[in-house]
């Protein structure tokens, strides 16, 4: 073999070897790709998704049911932490009855967040309790039972009337009573903040009055 051939060969050999540590390299960069997101970012991604479907997400549920491809141990990991990650500066904690409630603030309010507590406890009296409270202070008004059977509630009317009718003799929401507009429309107040009279003067604004105008 002449020298020509010789140093042809050496450069066709280093060439190949070039190619095969370059597409060794292209192979290593599409696997980072293709790896899976941490675990902060697919905690964070489910919390986003629930709370765009308006429910929050419960610290207790999550840990017993995390999220595909997240182990538990992963779960309670951030979860302790999660205050101090950066990623989860949008997300809020509410403090509900029977969990600790977490929700994407970009994607709720704080509001709203409070109600979907809640009905995540699924305690009615409570729930409607607290609703028809901050109704009659904030508005002030008392709150249409057909209101609560619509969303976010879904309560039926009889389930409405049942609690209420329990509260009676319940510690701490003998305050919440039902007052009927004259076309026997039923809204539930509370006379810690409403005076029965005016309760009933606001019943019959937003159950007949209201109508009468459209």
């Amino acid at each position: 073999m002449s020298e020509n051939e010789k140093n042809l060969d050496n450069q066709m050999e280093a060439t190949e070897e070039e190619s095969i540590v370059a597409t060794s390299e292209t192979e290593e960069v599409l696997e980072l790709v293709k790896a899976k997101p941490s675990p902060e970012v697919m905690i964070l991604e489910h919390s986003r998704a629930e709370t765009i479907k308006s429910m929050v997400v419960g610290m207790k549920n999550i840990k017993f049911n995390p999220p595909k491809d997240v182990s538990k141990e992963e779960v309670v990991a951030v979860l302790a932490s999660y205050k101090t990650i950066e990623v989860f500066a949008p997300v809020k904690e509410i403090i509900g009855e029977k969990d600790t409630y977490l929700y994407h603030s970009q994607f709720m309010s704080d509001t709203y967040a409070h109600t979907a507590s809640m009905l995540a406890d699924k305690n009615i009296i409570h729930t409607i309790a607290q609703t028809v409270r901050y109704e009659c202070k904030t508005y002030p008004r008392p709150t249409r039972v057909s209101a609560l059977q619509i969303y976010p509630y879904f309560f039926t009317e009889d389930e409405i009337l049942g609690a209420v009718a329990r509260m009676q003799s319940m510690e701490g929401y003998h305050d919440i009573h039902l007052v009927a507009a004259s076309n026997g429309k039923n809204c539930i107040y509370s006379s810690d903040i409403l005076s029965e009279k005016y309760a009933r003067a606001l019943a019959e604004t937003l159950e007949v009055e209201a109508y009468a105008y459209q």
